[in-house]
């Protein structure tokens, strides 16, 4: 039957080895749909791919061009990642009309790091639904980014060189996933234009969610990007369907409110150094990440107030505040109380302004070094995984450590550097315990522990 024949190729090996065909090794397997290389060096570059193909999955290429004139008429999925290649040849310059795919529908080509530009893209592509340019050399992208109707996925995550995005990109009224991490040079990332005062924003139908930015977009990443402001977020109808928004490790000295995006859950500002104020948060938010913001100057105002304030504290199921130098934290002996759901408790650096009198029975995470001198477990989580509380004036424990209340799914304690006098425990058999210079220990029930005291 002879090449003809052949419908798919897969080679998948262990380590690099060279694979040695001619230049037009493919152009007989007419038929070829599926080519899968992985860890293979060819001996030289391919001069011709059959226009059947489908699918190409080739993480690694070694060469710098890639033809595909004409080439794939067919092609749905082109998988990349890691090559040395700069060039897709003439049929990249105007997408699709050359390149004929008009079904591709994933484009990887992350960690491509010879690719400095991406074509003008002159007709639609209907069914481009991810586009993967992580770590490549591209300083912008076209405008004609929204002829990708479809595109759902898109990841410029350490595009290190790119500072740029055009205002088009809020015509991509299908994306999802946008990810902008680690794009150094992008100081602002653009406002939307197509209404160019409030009024006109609110002359919008409602129920025209096409009209509107991002509606269906529900994670943005835009961390350690340098960005300065935040000022397209104050869109009155964009980002309403928005879920996870990380903003970690820019510029900013304030942030606009959060209020009106109800819809999310997580929301990341640690390490931006300058920002002064946590703003008015959404009553829906699940995790606030605000560690190392050496700027805060609202720590004092009853943090906890404002993370509660729209549905109250019912929501929560994490909390971490983690500061680069000791802060005081004003909270009552029952700020936790109404938390039934929080599930992770990370405090570092925070030095309560009084004792804590209750903790919520679906904590599974306490992470709290330098903790008060009693921890009240009494009640307490029942579903404790980790407690981790090294160097703490801690002595007491509570009994809700003891049985029957012991949280079965315990497998971590660190309690070391601390000043444990009475734990008053019942220790389940393969709980790891570290208890290193631990000042004063008098007694552990049921399990015996391998301890000594320090010299």
């Amino acid at each position: 039957m002879g090449t003809n024949a052949i419908e798919g190729i897969k080679l998948d090996l262990p380590e690099q080895k060279t694979l040695y065909l001619s230049s037009k090794a493919f152009k007989k397997m007419k038929r070829l749909r599926l080519l899968i290389f992985r860890n293979v060096v060819l001996s030289t570059t391919i001069e011709y791919l059959p226009t059947e193909l489908r699918f190409i999955d080739w993480p690694g290429y070694p060469f710098p061009t890639l033809s595909l004139n004409p080439g794939p008429k067919q092609l749905v999925i082109l998988n990349m990642p890691n090559s040395q290649i700069h060039q897709l040849g003439e049929a990249f310059k105007i997408l699709p009309s050359s390149l004929h795919s008009k079904y591709l529908g994933t484009l990887n080509l992350t960690s491509c790091f010879s690719i400095e530009k991406f074509p003008n893209i002159n007709i639609e592509m209907e069914f481009l639904y991810k586009l993967c340019l992580s770590g490549t050399a591209i300083k912008e992208l076209p405008s004609s980014i929204d002829k990708l109707v479809r595109l759902k996925f898109l990841d410029l995550a350490f595009c290190e060189k790119l500072d740029r995005i055009p205002n088009s990109i809020y015509s991509l009224h299908q994306l999802e996933f946008f990810d902008l991490h680690g794009c150094l040079n992008l100081f602002k990332f653009p406002k939307n234009m197509s209404f160019s005062n409030r009024k006109e924003w609110l002359l919008v139908d409602p129920d025209d969610s096409l009209n509107l930015p991002f509606q269906k977009l529900k994670s943005l990443i835009l961390e350690n990007c340098n960005l300065l402001e935040a000022d397209f977020l104050l869109a009155p109808n964009g980002f309403d369907n928005l879920e996870r928004l990380l903003l970690g490790g820019n510029k900013f000295v304030s942030l606009p409110s959060f209020e009106r995006f109800h819809q999310l859950h997580r929301l990341l500002l640690d390490n931006c150094e300058s920002l002064t104020k946590i703003p008015e948060l959404p009553g829906n938010l699940m995790l606030l990440d605000a560690s190392d913001c050496k700027s805060l100057l609202d720590t004092n105002d009853n943090l906890m107030d404002k993370i509660k304030r729209n549905k109250g504290a019912n929501a929560i199921e994490g909390i971490k505040l983690v500061f680069p130098k000791q802060k005081t934290l004003y909270l009552s002996s029952q700020a936790f109380k109404k938390m039934k759901r929080l599930r992770l408790l990370i405090f570092r650096n925070v030095i309560l302004s009084t004792p804590i009198k209750f903790l919520p029975t679906e904590l599974r995470f306490v992470d709290w070094p330098g903790y008060l001198p009693t921890l009240p477990l009494n009640h307490g989580p029942k579903q404790l995984v980790r407690l981790n509380m090294p160097n703490s004036p801690i002595q007491q424990l509570g009994e809700g450590l003891k049985m029957p209340l012991t949280p079965k799914g315990v497998k971590l304690a660190m309690l070391a550097g601390s000043a444990l006098v009475r734990p008053a425990m019942s220790i389940k058999a393969n709980t790891k315990i570290c208890m290193m210079l631990v000042t004063e220990l008098r007694r552990v029930h049921r399990y015996r522990l391998k301890w000594r005291p320090p010299p």
